[in-house]
């Protein structure tokens, strides 16, 4: 799986869960 990239995977999968883990990771921003 590739890494969301910051900022824009939370307007565009705000609900992902891949970009949850990655916040929780703090990768996302």
């Amino acid at each position: 799986m590739k890494k969301p990239q910051p900022g824009r995977a939370e307007v565009l999968h705000p609900y992902d869960p891949e970009t949850r883990f990655a916040h929780a990771q703090g990768d996302v921003k």
